[in-house]
């Protein structure tokens, strides 16, 4: 049976080399002695606080963009696509196109007051924390971006149907269903 253990020595040799390369060894043993919360802890609770709404406000934003991609953009495209001359479901697309719009403003909004905390926040010269908090961001513009991209695409397939619609009315016409006549009570009498 052949042994699993292997021999990590030079692994071991390459981490010290590359933590004495960056100097961090100092800057970690100064930082396990730092036992006391100060107003220059990056470990304070308001500094712990203010990290956890920009993390909560991040994944809210983010379930909001995956919702509207996931469901209410793929409505909008079925529903498109079932829409027919005998079949005219216009008016739950509006609809979702609306809601869709009004969630789309929603999130840039959320976007605009996340930038706003994180340019306003006091990193307390802890710039990992920043670049942290600042490529979490531009992760959500992207997203965002990618999501308005979608969306125009799903808006062009929406047209698409309408001008489909269109040709087949000017086709075949409208369907006109006979309307039920109403007799008074004059005539069974």
């Amino acid at each position: 049976m052949p042994s699993t253990v292997r021999d990590r020595t030079k692994e071991f040799f390459a981490t010290i080399n590359s933590f004495q390369t960056f100097n961090t060894i100092e800057t970690v043993s100064n930082a396990s002695k730092k036992k006391s919360f100060n107003d220059n802890d990056t470990t304070s609770p308001q500094y712990v606080e203010q990290s956890q709404r920009i993390h909560d406000l991040t994944l809210k934003i983010d379930a909001n963009i995956s919702n509207i991609a996931q469901k209410k953009l793929m409505h909008i495209e079925q529903l498109s696509t079932r829409s027919n001359n005998l079949n005219n479901l216009q008016s739950d697309i509006n609809l979702l196109i609306i809601d869709v719009n009004e969630d789309l403003s929603h999130i840039d909004q959320n976007i605009s007051y996340l930038s706003t905390v994180i340019n306003n926040l006091d990193y307390w010269n802890n710039e990992n924390c920043e670049s942290h908090h600042k490529i979490l961001l531009n992760q959500l513009i992207k997203k965002n971006e990618k999501l308005k991209s979608l969306y125009r695409s799903t808006y062009e397939i929406v047209i698409n149907s309408m001008q489909r619609n269109k040709k087949q009315i000017q086709q075949f016409g409208t369907i006109k269903r006979p309307k039920k006549s109403i007799k008074s009570k004059k005539e069974f009498i």
